[in-house]
């Protein structure tokens, strides 16, 4: 069976695990603690996995199907696509896998990384969501949400940007010649969801948690809203999905996020006086 470590935190695991219930594979989580990651002896977890490719040893691991162990997150995504095809695009394409549409699942999925996977230049703002709720302590991510508050609507356009140029293409691409924009693909993907969905999704769901929503209602164009609002509901609404979503540890339960982090502290991130001061400059009157 096969079987997904990471730390009690949502970050690098989350799409790796909307994936694996979302392909209906059966599979264990396994939580690895702080103290058990790294121990200081030979039998820490960190000592018992494979290291990455840059010769680091991190998580999230996978153990495959069989029994070995596989490090990196993009490969690990793979992995997990290429069993429930979820990289393959639109039904509506032939039944073999498109190497176009799982190199455009990989560059969403790797958007974090900034321009060496095609992001946009200044994009790196876009992965500090994850260890500014996650890991770094609460004192040192208060000091930069300010600056990630700021550069959050060019962050969001980009990805309504590249959500309706993906429906646009696969408008031109399809065979019927029936132009309502209700009948084209709401994902990345098509008319599924492929693993940059998934990626991506997590990342915006990060910054709604961090901001209430607000940049994704009130920062960005309505046209933008709307598409990225019906992308959203569009995953969160899959059944697998929602009641994921619905039942995972939440924010301030010390259930989740490294101790001392805003989501291990916070029960509504969105509320901390630094938010509200810097979500208030964006307010009209």
């Amino acid at each position: 069976m096969i079987v997904l470590y990471y730390f009690p935190i949502r970050a690098r695991n989350e799409a790796l695990r909307m994936m694996l219930l979302y392909g209906g594979i059966d599979h264990n989580y396994h939580t690895i603690e702080f103290d058990e990651w790294d121990a200081g002896t030979e039998t820490a977890f960190k000592e018992m996995i494979p290291s990455g490719h840059t010769g680091r040893k991190q998580l999230p691991v996978l153990k495959c199907l069989d029994g070995s162990l596989m490090s990196e997150s993009l490969d690990i995504a793979n992995y997990i696509a290429n069993i429930i095809s979820c990289n393959k695009g639109s039904k509506n394409n032939d039944d073999g896998a498109n190497p176009d549409q799982q190199q455009y699942a990989e560059k969403l999925f790797m958007l974090r990384e900034g321009e060496k996977y095609g992001s946009p230049l200044g994009f790196d703002n876009y992965g500090l969501a994850n260890p500014i709720l996650n890991w770094f302590p609460k004192e040192k991510s208060i000091q930069m949400i300010p600056s990630f508050l700021e550069l959050l609507p060019s962050t969001l356009t980009y990805i309504a940007e590249e959500l309706k140029l993906s429906k646009s293409i696969s408008k031109s691409n399809s065979s019927s010649n029936n132009n309502d924009d209700d009948d084209c693909p709401l994902f990345f993907g098509g008319n599924e969801p492929n693993m940059g969905d998934f990626q991506v999704f997590h990342y915006v769901n990060n910054i709604c948690t961090l901001d209430g929503g607000f940049t994704m209602n009130h920062r960005i164009s309505q046209t933008d809203t709307q598409t990225l609002q019906n992308w959203y509901n569009s995953i969160q609404n899959i059944p697998v999905i929602g009641n994921y979503l619905s039942n995972r540890p939440k924010p301030g339960t010390k259930k989740i996020g490294r101790p001392g982090s805003i989501m291990y502290t916070e029960t509504d991130p969105s509320m901390m006086e630094i938010v509200q001061v810097e979500l208030k400059k964006y307010t009209t009157t």
